[in-house]
């Protein structure tokens, strides 16, 4: 099934009415506000009420996050299908920062976790956090997070419905397009340090890590797409994460690196040089395809500029 805005809609989702009603709201909201830029405020408003119709009427903290998560698991399935360059993104970046700004409902309020007083669970992004890493764990990586070690230990429960059947990963143009959209909203919303992070993994996995022409045909373009997006932010971050000399093997940890870099760990000066040299030796790289050589002109051509 396809909507207006050209966005496949999977069986997951049609099947379902509460999901398929989310599904319409979020292309109906793209087709509107790209079609009405100077509206974009009026569109955003009339959507999130609509969205929070859509769901649980009077929900509890608990209900309320797990139903933003699943909004956000049908966002990403969505943020896959558009283009990493597209206003499309940009508008739901405005209205992922809409919801995060949004009070929360009285009830999920009265009803928030004892140890979650502040509501941080909302103000950081949680939900979408979460779903963003079922998605990572579906990415074209090398080796699959799955066969890494201790990241059994990181999967949910349950097994959410956006994930792919093993051995079926994301395409290098949907792995782009997710990670440009993040980089995005860690522009918007830079204090949520969790986002960074990412940013930090696709270097890893890109730029770090031994891949042949075919598996950096999967992965540069993504890092390119950070440095093109959010190139600024992720060369002067300076956030004082933890830092220890060993990794647990998942690549997945603020003091995490690849085999090819033996330099400090997390952001700085240093690491950032290293990246840039490897975009320049990966464009010139015999047998890679001319996508990733465009992808590496595209992010040296940025970070040039900063």
């Amino acid at each position: 099934m396809q909507t207006t805005t050209r966005i496949n809609e999977p069986t997951w989702i049609a099947a379902k009415p509460r999901k398929h009603a989310v599904f319409e709201l979020l292309c109906s909201f793209i087709t509107n506000a790209v079609a009405n830029p100077a509206n974009v405020q009026a569109v955003l408003a009339s959507t999130l009420i609509k969205l929070q119709s859509a769901g649980t009427q009077g929900p509890s903290a608990d209900q309320y996050n797990d139903e933003l998560y699943v909004s956000c698991g049908i966002l990403l399935t969505i943020v896959s299908q558009l283009s990493a360059g597209g206003p499309e993104q940009e508008v739901l970046v405005d209205l992922l920062v809409k919801i995060r700004n949004t009070s929360l409902p009285p009830s999920v309020q009265e009803t928030v976790d004892e140890y979650d007083p502040y509501n941080e669970f909302h103000l950081e992004l949680t939900p979408f956090i979460r779903a963003w890493s079922d998605f990572e764990h579906d990415a074209p990586l090398y080796p699959p997070l799955a066969e890494r070690r201790g990241m059994s230990d990181h999967l949910p429960r349950e097994r959410p419905p956006w994930r792919r059947q093993p051995g079926n990963y994301l395409t290098a143009p949907e792995w782009t397009n997710l990670n440009a959209f993040t980089a995005r909203l860690h522009v918007r919303v830079p204090e949520v340090v969790k986002l960074d992070l990412r940013g930090l993994f696709a270097m890893i996995e890109a730029l770090e890590t031994p891949l042949t022409p075919a598996q950096l045909r999967d992965n540069v373009p993504a890092a390119a797409a950070w440095i093109v997006v959010a190139g600024e932010q992720l060369k002067n971050n300076d956030f004082p994460y933890a830092k220890y000399p060993s990794d647990d093997g998942t690549r997945r940890l603020p003091w995490s690196r690849g085999e090819l870099w033996e330099g400090p760990l997390g952001f700085g000066a240093e690491r950032w040089a290293f990246w840039m040299g490897r975009f320049r030796r990966i464009e010139e790289m015999e047998g890679v395809g001319e996508e990733v050589r465009e992808a590496c002109r595209r992010a040296l051509g940025v970070a040039e500029a900063l």
